[in-house]
């Protein structure tokens, strides 16, 4: 029987546990995320923090996953121990080993990124590091982002919205 890997997180130091899911018996239930169990694969983060001094080395916060021309992508976001937040990539052939990409962060104040590859482009939308906006960029090759074009997809309101947006 085949597995979907799956990789989920574990906690604020380290992004996830690899998991992998297998169906199980159909019953009256509709959802098929319903039927899935999850079976624990390997022992160790899939993506650790970075090292001290590090743009992530307080921690690093599980992303979105898109895969181009074969191999994965995560966005992911990492943290400084002198706070704030940055988004970084890293890529992976088999979902199981990542790599942190040299120019990370890719999206240095930024947050919770949602990615949509079409077309041979990324499209970002990701949360400013104040929270006061979800703002808008694109790239061709998701290292280098047209931060310069940034525009607010979502700005804070006044009202229920007044603190933050993500």
């Amino acid at each position: 029987m085949s597995s979907i890997r799956f990789a989920a997180g574990l906690a604020a130091a380290v992004l996830g546990l690899l998991l992998a899911v297998s169906p199980v018996a159909r019953g009256a239930l509709t959802s098929p995320f319903l039927y899935l169990t999850w079976e624990r694969v390997g022992t160790g983060p899939v993506l650790a923090v970075g090292a001290a001094g590090a743009w992530d080395d307080r921690y690093v916060i599980a992303g979105p996953v898109v895969q181009v021309n074969g191999a994965y992508e995560m966005f992911y976001t990492g943290s400084p121990s002198s706070g704030g937040y940055s988004i970084g990539l890293a890529t992976s052939s088999n979902g199981l080993h990542w790599t942190k990409d040299p120019a990370n962060p890719v999206v240095p104040n930024g947050q919770s990124p949602a990615i949509l590859f079409e077309g041979g482009q990324f499209r970002m939308w990701y949360t400013s590091a104040d929270r006061s906006q979800i703002l808008y960029v694109n790239s061709s090759d998701g290292r280098t982002w047209n931060l310069g074009a940034r525009n607010p997809a979502v700005v804070a309101g006044s009202g229920w919205d007044a603190s933050f947006v993500s």
